[in-house]
């Protein structure tokens, strides 16, 4: 009888640490996700999808700027014959 309340007592012990883990565990991912939602705020999108949206958006304006850069750069080259 003492053996299987000393059994249950380490059985209990070890739900309670195996719950403050996943409690810990949980105030981690909280702090990241709230770090994330900061980092959606600053480009002014609330939400993943908005974030995805505004993604391709900066991608799109990215290829551009790099196709103007290089038509520029191959205008200043012809024009002051730089190779």
């Amino acid at each position: 009888m003492a053996q299987q309340q000393e059994d249950k007592t380490k059985r209990l012990l070890q739900i309670k640490t195996q719950i403050d883990e996943a409690k810990s565990q949980a105030d981690k991912l909280r702090g990241t996700l709230d770090q994330l939602e900061s980092q959606l705020r600053q480009f002014h999108v609330k939400t993943l999808a908005e974030a995805k949206k505004k993604l391709d958006e900066m991608d799109k304006e990215l290829i551009e700027s790099e196709t103007e850069l290089g038509q520029g750069i191959r205008e200043l080259e012809g024009a002051y014959e730089w190779k």
